[in-house]
């Protein structure tokens, strides 16, 4: 490997492990073709909560006008 030659990387998410996202790292030297060394990584996953009020009043698909008509709503 030489500077600038075209690497691709990839991610993949392989599993979980006490609630910590396990993520395999590839890489690959677009120019010889050849793999470079693999990675992984535990990723520490944010916590998040989706409440909704009432009782016996819940159905499905509860949410999803906000989170189709609101782009923070997506990001959430």
């Amino acid at each position: 490997m030489v500077p600038n030659d075209d690497i691709e990387t990839k991610f993949h998410h392989a599993g979980m492990l006490s609630g910590r996202k396990i993520i395999k790292v590839e890489a690959i030297n677009k120019e010889i073709q050849g793999n470079l060394p693999m990675g992984e990584a535990e990723v520490e996953e944010p916590v998040s909560v989706y409440v909704f009020i009432g009782r016996k009043n819940q159905e499905q698909g509860m949410g999803m006008g906000l989170y189709d008509s609101a782009l923070v709503a997506r990001e959430v």
